[in-house]
C-alpha cells in the first residue's frame, strides 16, 4: 500500500503539482504576511519585508526541486538539492525584485488611493504594471530551475511562470475592491488568492511540461533482446507473436496480437488483448492496468520494466523523422552506435 502511495511522487501528475506548488506558496505568503503593514495593504514593499519576493519564490522552486527530483535521491541528496535551491533562487528573486518593485510603483502612481479603478487608458496601466510586476517576481522561480540541468524544462516552467504571475497580478486588485463593494474589509484575501494561483498555475504547467517531454519505454529484462529498450511514441504500441506488432513475441498459442501500450492523458495504459494467464504485470493478472514506472509486464515469456524517459535524453532523436518506434540500449562506451 505504501509502495503504491509513494509511486505517486515518482513522476507526479499535474493537478498534483499544482497542488504541491500552490501550498508551498501558501506557506511562504503565511509566513511574510505579518511583516506587511495593514494585514497586507498595496503598499510599496519597504527594507523591513522586502524579503518576501525571494523567500515564497524560493518555496516554489523548493517544492519545483522536490518534485523534479524525487526518484532516485536519498533524503540527505534531496535535502542538499532543496537548501541549494532556495538559496539560488533567494539570490535571483532578490535581484528581480528591484524591476518588480519599480514596475509595482509605476503602475501604483497612476491609481488614487481612493481604492476605485481608473477609467480609460489608466486602467490597462494599472492591469498591465501589476501583470508585469508579478510576472518578473514569479520569473526568479523559473530561473532558479537551472539546478535542474534540464535547458527545455526551464525554458517551458518559465514561460508557465510568467503566464502565472501575469494571472496573478491582473487578479491582485479586483479581488480586493470586489470584496470592498460587499462591505467585506480582508485586504489579505486578495494576496492568499493571488499566490495560490501564482503557485498552482506554475505547478500546473511545470507538471504539464514533465509529461509532454517524457516518453514511456519498456526495458527487456528477458530473451535475446534482453537489455535492449522500446521506446513508446504518440500511437499504440503492439506486442504479439504477428510480424507486424512492434515487439514479437514466441510462444505456443499466442494470439497475433497479446497486448496493448497506449498513451493515455499524460501517461500509459496497458490492455491485455489475450487470456489472462498470458499476460501480467507484477505478477498480478489483469486486462487493463494504468503503467507506472518500475512496473514489471510479463507476456508470453517476455518481461519487460516500464519506465519513463526524457525526450532530450541521449538517443531518443527521431532519425530522420521516422516513426519514434525504436530499440536501443542505454548508451555506454561500447554499444553507442550498435542497433539491432
Amino acid at each position: 500500500m505504501w509502495l503504491d502511495y509513494l509511486s505517486l511522487f515518482h513522476r507526479p501528475s499535474p493537478s498534483m503539482s499544482a497542488l504541491f506548488c500552490s501550498a508551498a506558496a501558501l506557506a511562504g505568503w503565511t509566513v511574510c504576511e505579518p511583516f506587511f503593514a495593514e494585514g497586507g495593504s498595496p503598499e510599496p514593499i519597504g527594507a523591513g519585508n522586502s524579503f518576501m519576493g525571494p523567500f515564497i519564490t524560493g518555496v516554489i522552486v523548493a517544492a519545483f526541486i522536490l518534485i523534479y527530483r524525487r526518484s532516485g535521491l536519498t533524503y540527505v541528496d534531496m535535502a542538499l538539492s532543496i537548501i541549494a535551491g532556495f538559496g539560488i533562487a533567494f539570490v535571483i528573486g532578490f535581484t528581480l525584485m528591484i524591476p518588480s518593485h519599480i514596475l509595482f510603483d509605476w503602475c501604483k502612481n497612476s491609481w488614487s488611493l481612493s481604492y476605485f479603478f481608473p477609467s480609460n487608458s489608466d486602467f490597462f496601466a494599472v492591469q498591465a504594471g501589476r501583470g508585469l510586476s508579478w510576472s518578473v517576481f514569479s520569473l526568479g522561480a523559473a530561473v532558479s530551475l537551472f539546478v535542474c540541468a534540464d535547458r527545455s524544462t526551464v525554458l517551458c516552467a518559465a514561460s508557465g511562470c510568467v503566464l502565472a504571475g501575469a494571472i496573478a497580478g491582473i487578479l491582485f486588485d479586483p479581488i480586493q475592491l470586489c470584496c470592498s463593494s460587499f462591505g467585506f474589509t480582508a485586504p489579505w484575501l486578495s494576496r492568499l488568492v493571488c499566490f495560490a494561483v501564482l503557485g498552482g498555475m506554475s505547478g500546473l504547467f511545470f507538471g504539464i511540461v514533465q509529461k509532454i517531454f517524457t516518453r514511456g519505454a519498456l526495458l527487456i529484462v528477458s530473451g535475446t533482446l534482453a537489455g535492449w529498450r522500446l521506446v513508446i511514441d504518440d500511437s499504440p504500441c503492439l506486442i504479439g507473436a504477428s510480424p507486424k506488432c512492434d515487439l514479437v513475441v514466441h510462444g505456443q498459442d499466442l494470439d497475433d496480437i497479446v497486448g496493448i501500450v497506449e498513451k493515455c492523458g499524460f501517461g500509459y495504459r496497458f490492455f491485455c488483448q489475450a487470456h489472462m494467464r498470458e499476460c501480467t504485470i507484477n505478477n498480478k493478472q489483469t486486462h487493463s492496468a494504468l503503467l507506472q514506472p518500475g512496473d514489471l509486464l510479463h507476456i508470453g515469456g517476455l518481461s519487460m520494466v516500464f519506465s519513463e524517459i526524457s525526450r532530450q535524453e541521449p538517443g531518443n532523436d527521431s532519425r530522420a523523422n521516422l516513426p519514434l518506434r525504436l530499440f536501443e540500449r542505454p548508451r555506454t562506451a561500447d554499444n553507442v552506435n550498435r542497433r539491432p
